[in-house]
C-alpha cells in the first residue's frame, strides 16, 4: 500500500473507531451512556497579528449560519444573497447593515473587496429525502452561478483568494459522486486548490448526527 494511502486508511479508522467510542459510551467509560462535549463559550476573534480579516460574501446565506460563524471568528460580511423572504428576515436582524440581494441569479459581480465567497447552495437535488435529480437540477445547480461570479472576478483582475461551500453529504454518494467531480472542476479551471471533509454536527456538541460536506479552495 503505498504511503497515501496507508494514511488515508489509518484516519479513516481511527474515524470510524472514534465515532463508535461515542455512539457505545467509552468516552464516559459507562456502557450505553453517551458524553457530549459541552457547548463552547463564544469563540473571540483573531488577536492583532494571528491572521487577517477576512471580508466574507455569503450567497444563499439561508439564516446566515456559516457568516455568523465567521463573523464571530473575527471575519466581516459585506454582502448576502438569500431569496427567502423569511430567511432574509432573520439576516436582516443578525446583520442589519450589510447589502443584501435577493435573487442569485440576478447577480452581475460580486462586491469589490470580497476575499471570501461562501456559498451553502441548496440540496434539494443532491439530498436523500430529495429529488436526487443531481447538480443538474433546477436548484443545486445553481451552484454554477457561484463559478460565473468568480470567473467575473478574476477576469477582472478582482479574484477572490478563499471559497467555502457547503452541502449534504450523500452528495458524495449521488452518481457516484457527480457533484463533487463538478465542484472540483470548477474550482480546478479557475485555479484554485481544494480540500473538503464530512463535519458530524455531533462533534460540536449537537445532540444529533447532521452530516455536511465542507469543502474550502484557496488561490
Amino acid at each position: 500500500m503505498a504511503p497515501a494511502e496507508q494514511d488515508r486508511s489509518c484516519s479513516e479508522t481511527a474515524v470510524r473507531r472514534r465515532d463508535e467510542d461515542v455512539l457505545n459510551g467509552r468516552k464516559s467509560g459507562k456502557a450505553g451512556q453517551l458524553s457530549l462535549p459541552p457547548i463552547p463559550p463564544r469563540p473571540l476573534g483573531p488577536t492583532a497579528g494571528s491572521r487577517r480579516q477576512l471580508r466574507v460574501t455569503g450567497l444563499f446565506a439561508g439564516i446566515g449560519g456559516i457568516e455568523l460563524g465567521l463573523s464571530r471568528a473575527g471575519h466581516e460580511a459585506i454582502a448576502l444573497c438569500e431569496i427567502d423572504p423569511g430567511a432574509r428576515a432573520v439576516l436582516d436582524g443578525r446583520f442589519p447593515d450589510i447589502r443584501k440581494d435577493s435573487d442569485i441569479t440576478k447577480l452581475k459581480s460580486l462586491p469589490r473587496g470580497t476575499d471570501l465567497v461562501a456559498a451553502g447552495f441548496p440540496c434539494q437535488d443532491l439530498s436523500q429525502v430529495g429529488a436526487t435529480a443531481g447538480i443538474d437540477g433546477a436548484r443545486s445547480g445553481l451552484i454554477l452561478k457561484v463559478f460565473d461570479l468568480l470567473r467575473q472576478a478574476k477576469l477582472a483582475h478582482r479574484s477572490v483568494p478563499w471559497v467555502l461551500i457547503e452541502n449534504v453529504s450523500f452528495m458524495l454518494q449521488l452518481a457516484r459522486g457527480r457533484a463533487l467531480a463538478v465542484i472540483v472542476d470548477a474550482l480546478e479551471d479557475l485555479g484554485y486548490r481544494w480540500a473538503y471533509r464530512v463535519v458530524d454536527s455531533m462533534a460540536f456538541g449537537v445532540p444529533q448526527r447532521r452530516e455536511r460536506v465542507y469543502l474550502v479552495a484557496s488561490l
